[in-house]
């Protein structure tokens, strides 16, 4: 079986000659310091602690700070970056376009400035399990209930896990679900768990035709455009594109977060 593969967003694949402030902001946070070591040096440690056994580090401009500390152990480094990618999405679609890089089996996506200590190779192992179940499990999605500086509003299928609602609170006025079309789930006597201040940690498990989603459409310029185009247009239930909501159990020991913020990079640092 295929080594274990993460792909780590090391900023955010936008234009290098970008100037604003907000693309500065998350470009950065790979680099930000936690207790000595930078956000990546951590990300990558976590990765290599779990088990995982080539990470792919994704970025606009080249860098020259990757870690090569013994803790991360057996774990292979390798960075791709490229001055024209426009968005996450182009990175993907690279990566799946280079036969000795793309990933063949499951493997996991780390965005920029994700935090977190959960066993990833666990993860994977339980998402392999539903895929054995049901293959149309496509993307398990990692989030957290939460003071969030950008808090979400999402919708879960109880029964199954499956995600079927995804929105930002800020702009979020009533949650609308359609209980006998789109949602197999809901239309037999379903029941549904309506979260706020829900924090999307940014760690997703992939089975391998997740990236063929992104080859075959350009118009997704990101892993959560995809996530809202499914579940608003009912393809997650109708065509095999189901969404997984894992959400952190703290009392499991399991700790994550996404610094985006001034405000969420000190917390973090604090915790």
């Amino acid at each position: 079986e295929e080594p274990l593969k993460a792909l780590v967003f090391a900023d955010a694949c936008v234009d290098v000659n970008s100037q604003s402030s907000a693309a500065q902001e998350i470009s950065g946070a790979a680099s930000l310091p936690l207790h000595g070591s930078s956000l990546l040096h951590w990300q990558l440690y976590v990765l290599a602690r779990s088990g995982v056994d080539e990470a792919i580090v994704l970025s606009s401009r080249p860098r020259d700070d990757l870690p090569t500390s013994p803790v991360l152990g057996c774990l292979k480094v390798t960075a791709l970056s490229n001055a024209t990618w426009c968005s996450p999405g182009d990175a993907l679609r690279e990566v799946e376009s280079r036969v000795a890089l793309r990933p063949r089996h499951d493997f996991v996506i780390v965005h920029h400035g994700t935090l977190f200590n959960m066993d990833v190779a666990a993860m994977v192992r339980s998402h392999k399990q539903r895929c054995k179940a049901d293959r149309n499990w496509l993307v398990t999605l990692t989030l957290r209930n939460g003071v969030a500086y950008t808090p979400l509003v999402t919708a879960m299928q109880t029964e199954t896990g499956a995600l079927c609602f995804y929105s930002d609170a800020a702009s979020l006025d009533e949650v609308s679900l359609d209980a006998k079309g789109d949602n197999a789930g809901l239309r037999f006597g379903g029941t549904v768990q309506i979260s706020a201040d829900v924090v999307d940690i940014g760690l997703d498990i992939c089975s391998p035709d997740f990236l063929i989603e992104f080859r075959e459409n350009f118009d997704f310029d990101n892993v959560r455009d995809y996530v809202r185009a499914k579940l608003d247009g009912g393809e997650a239930e109708l065509l095999g594109n189901r969404i997984y909501a894992h959400f952190v159990d703290s009392h499991a020991s399991e700790y994550a977060t996404r610094i985006d913020s001034f405000g969420a990079y000190m917390t973090a640092s604090r915790d």
